[in-house]
């Protein structure tokens, strides 16, 4: 019985491990492709995201 309990352990951690690894490859991803837009351009990325001229800033 205990053996059994083990097992499912075993099996629910490599589970989550795989899952942990995707995501993390998934992410690196977005990233990676953040890093060659703003290579590629010659501008970086935060320069595209920053307000529109026409919306108010705030100075908090």
């Amino acid at each position: 019985m205990i053996g059994t309990f083990f097992s499912l352990a075993l099996l629910f951690d490599g589970l989550s491990l795989l899952v942990l690894g995707m995501s993390a490859r998934r992410i690196l991803g977005l990233v990676r492709e953040d890093e060659v837009l703003a290579a590629a351009g010659g501008v970086g990325v935060a320069a595209e995201k920053g307000p529109a001229e026409d919306q108010e800033q705030s100075h908090n």
